[in-house]
């Protein structure tokens, strides 16, 4: 039985890492319990938080969005100067909610106050880090994936494989044991034939509530094997000899 999958829950992982940088900013400005400030941070931070989020919960359904491939990079390109613009322009709103600033600064001086060229050189840095620790993680993930789906159709095809020797073995063996029954009650000798019936019975009974071909306890195992060297002492008599040597540890280790 495999290991239960562990979820990785990203997007709590970007909002608390996003509500704790527009905390820091918040307080690094003036403070925390200052509106102005938390605003800021929040419209800062918040902004990329959210964009994180939405490559996070895309991507695992648009896996094209992370490669790395020249339509993809010019795509990205485009996103980042747009976002980018838009961001720097709600940083610039920030400026109405300043009495002084807004009474001595245009509308139009308020929303372009941060249009400039470092700013959105770091808008697009700052996209490029996003873009890249989301295309790292989901690249480790979507490992994790395919290796756990790899080894379930292992199992899956061991099981099978376990199933059809089943299948092959235990016919044969009924079959044969079948024929001794009707041989010995022939040959008068109904009391072998009802030991053998009576080792086939717990040998049939173990086989067929054993659902799945998992492990199976030692004690298990060697009553079937001893059930089964019963039936073949009876058919073959002196002919067969069995002696049967089991550390009394490996019981204990069921």
């Amino acid at each position: 039985m495999l290991a239960p999958r562990i979820r990785f829950n990203g997007i709590a992982v970007i909002a608390l890492l996003s509500t704790a940088l527009a905390l820091a900013t918040a307080s690094e400005c003036r403070s925390v319990f200052y509106p102005p400030s938390l605003l800021c941070g929040t419209v800062l931070w918040g902004w990329w938080g959210l964009i994180a989020g939405a490559i996070w919960k895309l991507a695992p359904r648009r896996p094209a969005l992370l490669q790395f491939s020249p339509q993809g990079i010019a795509f990205h390109l485009v996103a980042a100067s747009i976002l980018g613009v838009m961001h720097l322009l709600s940083l610039g709103s920030l400026g109405f909610t300043d009495a002084v600033w807004r009474a001595t600064h245009s509308a139009l001086v308020n929303w372009t106050s941060m249009l400039h060229i470092n700013r959105f050189g770091m808008e697009l840095l700052l996209y490029g880090f996003v873009f890249g620790i989301n295309g790292f993680s989901e690249y480790q993930l979507r490992a994790q994936r395919d290796a756990i789906q790899a080894l379930e159709l292992q199992w899956q095809l061991s099981a099978a494989h376990l199933r059809a020797l089943q299948m092959q073995l235990e016919p044969h063996f009924l079959f044969n044991t079948l024929n001794a029954i009707t041989t010995l009650v022939d040959l008068g000798r109904q009391a072998e034939a009802a030991e053998i019936l009576a080792h086939l019975n717990t040998i049939l009974k173990s086989t067929l509530t054993r659902t799945t071909p998992e492990k199976v306890p030692l004690s298990q195992e060697l009553q079937i094997v001893e059930n089964y060297l019963a039936i073949e002492q009876v058919r073959f008599a002196d002919r067969l000899r069995i002696e049967i040597k089991v550390d009394p540890s490996a019981n204990r280790r069921d």
